[in-house]
């Protein structure tokens, strides 16, 4: 049932359906969603079966981590779908059923965090298609770099080398077999060389984890030989440092990402996929980097969020204090 309430994020599912998805008549669809998520399932499920008729709406307990696996189950039906929208409490874009899905050539709209909310305002709100061309740009910049350096007016100052990777451009839409995106987030990515990245990382916007969310005091961490080594700060650090330790996986301190934040309609709320894709942001991704072209298998995949950083690659600034300085096409 949709009520009146309703009927605005309502047209937020269509416009994950139609356009991030891109959902065409005859396909098989899969929407997972868990018992914290199960109205934004609904509603998208609801919009897609405007467009397709082989719709299926899967819901399980929430997991505990991001990256975490779904169900054996689960896993299978991914596998025979053309499309997987996963609007969960945790993001399942690292796991390896999704990567799997993936080969097999089902298009995923991975949306962990969603909430919503998110269904009315914000990041949804942006023109996905015509921010793709810069989203592409970046990525081509990443794939022909090979050192890169993050600083910001808090005190970060890191180095890194993504020689040999490829950029990863994330849209927001996911058109072509096998692609992934995370609506709202809109960003490009790379991941660096393992061992390669040193130098301290001052987190002062957010680190989309329940137990964490907006930072109000930063968090300095240290890194050194491509992994995190030292957390400090206050309570929020102590916090970080718990989570990383309870998962008692000495991968999930493996430096995995540098991504940078696309949307001019997001900003850092506490949600993962706002924050993350949030313009003027960038975010180093420990853990897991298997999504990113790296053989390091960790328990799960956070990002640190950074406000107004600017980045070089090899020695030329495209992002100078937050704001992007590339020429479309260059």
């Amino acid at each position: 049932m949709i009520s009146l309430g309703d009927s605005r994020k309502l047209k937020g599912a269509q416009k994950i359906v139609r356009i991030c998805a891109n959902i065409r008549p005859g396909e098989k669809v899969l929407i997972l969603t868990d018992t914290k998520t199960l109205r934004v399932g609904e509603l998208i499920a609801i919009a897609a079966l405007e467009v397709a008729e082989d719709v299926v709406l899967a819901v399980f307990p929430p997991r505990c981590a991001h990256g975490e696996e779904p169900p054996s189950h689960i896993a299978s039906a991914m596998k025979e779908a053309d499309v997987v929208i996963m609007p969960l409490t945790y993001s399942m874009t690292h796991a390896s059923a999704t990567k799997e899905a993936r080969e097999n050539g089902a298009r995923i709209v991975s949306m962990g965090g969603f909430n919503e909310r998110m269904l009315e305002e914000g990041g949804i709100e942006a023109d996905f298609f015509k921010i793709a061309k810069t989203v592409d740009r970046v990525a081509e910049i990443f794939t022909r770099g090979e050192k890169v350096r993050v600083t910001t007016p808090k005190g970060t100052d890191i180095r890194m080398d993504i020689s040999g990777r490829s950029g990863h451009a994330e849209p927001g839409f996911s058109h072509k077999a096998g692609s992934i995106s995370s609506p709202p987030n809109i960003e490009a990515n790379v991941g660096p060389l393992e061992g390669s990245a040193e130098g301290t990382l001052v987190v002062d916007g957010s680190i989309p984890h329940p137990a964490l969310g907006v930072i109000t005091d930063p968090i300095t961490v240290t890194v050194k030989e491509g992994k995190v080594v030292e957390i400090h700060g206050g309570v929020q650090a102590e916090k970080l440092r718990r989570i990383l330790s309870d998962m008692k996986d000495p991968n999930i301190y493996n430096i995995a990402e540098l991504g940078i934040g696309l949307n001019p309609c997001s900003d850092i709320t506490g949600s993962m996929l706002e924050d993350e894709g949030a313009y003027g942001t960038c975010h180093i991704g420990i853990g897991d980097n298997t999504s990113f072209g790296g053989n390091v298998r960790a328990k799960s995949h956070i990002d640190l969020i950074l406000r107004t950083p600017t980045i070089e690659v090899d020695g030329e600034v495209i992002q100078e204090n937050g704001e992007l300085r590339i020429e479309e096409g260059g």
